[in-house]
């Protein structure tokens, strides 16, 4: 029996789960069909539609550093 070796540079990479304290958790975003950008993202902030009952509601926060550094 041959045994196929893919010929990748990256096969012996493996990812990393992030860090508690570099995210956000217990989001609770909008389940509304007519919010159709849930969250968006730059390199210093988040944004975030809640889900919030009278519509509207959305947040601004900072991206949290994965280096410990401020943002601001």
């Amino acid at each position: 029996m041959s045994r196929f070796v893919r010929a990748s540079k990256y096969r012996h990479v493996f990812g990393q789960p992030a860090k508690k304290e570099h995210g956000y958790e217990n989001v609770k975003v909008s389940n509304s069909a007519w919010d159709t950008n849930v969250i968006a993202a730059s390199g210093k902030y988040i944004s975030i539609n809640w889900n919030a009952s009278g519509g509207g509601a959305f947040a601004i926060l900072p991206a949290p550093s994965p280096f410990g550094v401020s943002s601001t």
